[in-house]
C-alpha cells in the first residue's frame, strides 16, 4: 500500500504529511512541517522556533504543533466560506469560480484589488460602491477572523515551546 503526500495549509503555515519512519507497519504519519513564503524575504516558521530556541524541536513539542495547527484548521476554513458566500451572493459569481481567483485557503492577506479585478473582468462590467463596500467589509471580517487565529496559535505555540507570544507573534505572517 502506498500512502501519498497531503499537503495543508494553515494560518500561512504548509504541512506536508508524509509515512513515519518509525512506524512503517501502522504507517503512522509524522509532519514535516514547512512554511510557505509570507513575504518578500520568505518565512520560515520552524527554523525561526527552532533559532529563537537554539535547539531542535523535540518529536513530541512537533506532535503538539500540529495538533495545535489542526485545531485552527475548521476556524481558518469556516472565515474563508464565509467571505467566499458573501462575494458570491454580491456579484453572482459562483464561489467556486471565484476560489480559483483566490491565493490557497488560510492565506492570510487576499488581494482584495486583484479579486475584484478578477470579478469585474468575468462580468465585463465595474462593481457598484455598494458591491465594493460589502466586499471590504467580508475581506474585514476574514481578516480579523484570522488575526484571532493567529493570536490563539501564537499563544499555544507559546506554551508548547516556551517562547513568549509576542517572540511567536513577530514570526507569523502578517496580515494587511
Amino acid at each position: 500500500m502506498t500512502i501519498g503526500l497531503r499537503k495543508l495549509m494553515i494560518a500561512g503555515v504548509v504541512l506536508t504529511l508524509i509515512p513515519s519512519a518509525i512506524n512503517t507497519a501502522t504507517a503512522q504519519l509524522m509532519p514535516r512541517i514547512e512554511t510557505q513564503e509570507a513575504t518578500a524575504e520568505g518565512s520560515n516558521l520552524m527554523e525561526k522556533i527552532k533559532a529563537e530556541l537554539e535547539k531542535p524541536l523535540s518529536l513530541q513539542q512537533l506532535q503538539q504543533m500540529l495538533g495545535v495547527m489542526l485545531e485552527n484548521k475548521e476556524e481558518m476554513i469556516s472565515a474563508q466560506e464565509t467571505f467566499l458566500k458573501e462575494v458570491s451572493t454580491v456579484t453572482g459569481v459562483a464561489s467556486s469560480e471565484i476560489i480559483e481567483m483566490m491565493p490557497e485557503i488560510a492565506q492570510a492577506n487576499v488581494v482584495k484589488e486583484d479579486l475584484v479585478r478578477q470579478v469585474e473582468t468575468m462580468l465585463g462590467t465595474s462593481l457598484t460602491p455598494e458591491q465594493l463596500e460589502n466586499i471590504q467589509q467580508a475581506d474585514s471580517q476574514m481578516k480579523d477572523t484570522f488575526l484571532g487565529i493567529q493570536e490563539q496559535l501564537a499563544s499555544k505555540l507559546s506554551e508548547i515551546t516556551g517562547l513568549s507570544v509576542e517572540a511567536i507573534a513577530a514570526m507569523l505572517p502578517k496580515i494587511k
